[in-house]
């Protein structure tokens, strides 16, 4: 892997705005997901799915490297969970909270939640 200077990657991003301005190109912006944004919001407000602590929880983002690489934060694919539960799932990794399938099988629960109680509406990204 080659790694680059955090200096020199700093100066092609400026150089990319410099050249923008001058062409007068718009800023991009990243695109906002509403929906999901309400969809975090709603996750915060349920207790823990691992030892049900109460709420407010945090939105604890479900990775899958195949969906579309590593790292990758699905779209509208998190679960609630206390603040030491969410940093074990960062510090250690998913595995060392539950299994990959029990993490697929909350997702799609919550989903189900949302779309009955919490009145969303889904749609494919």
């Amino acid at each position: 892997m080659i790694r680059t200077d955090p200096a020199l990657t700093k100066l092609r991003r400026q150089k990319r705005k410099v050249k923008a301005k001058l062409l007068g190109l718009p800023r991009r912006r990243k695109r906002k997901n509403t929906e999901d944004e309400a969809y975090q919001s709603w996750v915060r407000t349920l207790p823990c799915c691992v030892c049900n602590a109460p709420p407010p929880s945090e939105s604890c983002h479900v990775r899958r490297a195949s969906r579309s690489g590593t790292g990758f934060k699905g779209w509208m694919c998190s679960v609630p969970m206390c603040h030491s539960h969410h940093a074990a799932t960062h510090q250690h990794g998913e595995s060392a909270v539950a299994s990959k399938k029990w993490f697929d099988e909350q997702v799609t629960k919550y989903l189900a939640l949302w779309r009955t109680s919490a009145g969303g509406s889904f749609r494919d990204p």
